[in-house]
């Protein structure tokens, strides 16, 4: 009797357990396909954001022709550097992460938040379209969600790097951070109240490592949050 008993809880135990493990990669699905369906709403604004400063130039070549007072001239140049500017962001070579920069640079501003990136996109291009906006789309939010929370807005700021190093696709995004970091199976914990629901964009993103044969690693030290990961890049495309 006592045997079946032990048996019956150890069938009950690994029946709850196979029925969390089911959710989590729901969970995880769902998380993907969420940062995969703001990424094409987001391209579809930059389109549009893209089609107006298209008209805008035109527009100021117009007055131009017609104005001719200095002050207004000069006012209208900076316009057209700003254009200018604007044309040269966040042109990494992709563009699944020139659009997702570029709508997470204008939640940026709305927070005072400055965002700086260096990035060869074109290193990316082996990786699914969906792995990219997840693993930007989960590490910007949370990037943004951590440094909002600094008072002094001078002090919030995000940095985003890209590159390949010695055939390996290097990924790297620090943010200033205040508090201190709490780890669980070397994975931050979150820090949001209900924790049923929230913390699985990092698991995210490190099975999205993890399916490519890389890896993913965090670190907090002199008010800096930093995330790493590193892939090895296929030699077809190491060339490229």
């Amino acid at each position: 009797v006592t045997l079946g008993g032990v048996i019956m809880l150890y069938a009950y135990h690994m029946q709850l357990q196979d029925i969390k493990d089911k959710l989590e990669i729901q969970m995880l699905r769902q998380t993907m396909d969420a940062q995969y369906a703001n990424y094409q709403m987001s391209e579809q604004s930059v389109a549009l954001i893209n089609q107006k400063y298209h008209d805008l130039k035109h527009q100021i070549e117009f007055l131009k022709r017609e104005i001719s007072e200095e002050d207004k001239l000069a006012y209208l140049s900076g316009m057209e550097r700003e254009i200018q500017q604007y044309e040269a962001e966040n042109k990494t070579g992709n563009n699944i992460l020139d659009t997702i920069l570029t709508t997470k640079s204008l939640l940026c501003q709305e927070k005072n938040i400055q965002i700086t990136c260096v990035a060869d996109g074109k290193a990316l291009n082996f990786l699914n379209s969906m792995d990219i906006c997840s693993l930007f789309g989960n590490a910007l939010d949370n990037a943004i969600t951590s440094t909002e929370k600094i008072e002094n807005p001078e002090k919030r700021l995000i940095h985003v790097m890209v590159s390949r190093e010695k055939g390996f696709l290097r990924i790297k995004i620090e943010n200033s951070f205040q508090g201190e970091l709490k780890m669980k199976n070397q994975l931050p914990v979150t820090t949001k109240e209900d924790r049923r629901y929230h913390g699985f964009g990092v698991k995210s993103m490190k099975e999205i490592a993890e399916k490519y044969k890389g890896s993913l690693t965090v670190s907090a030290k002199d008010g800096w949050f930093e995330l790493r990961i590193l892939i090895p890049i296929p030699e077809s495309m190491d060339e490229i």
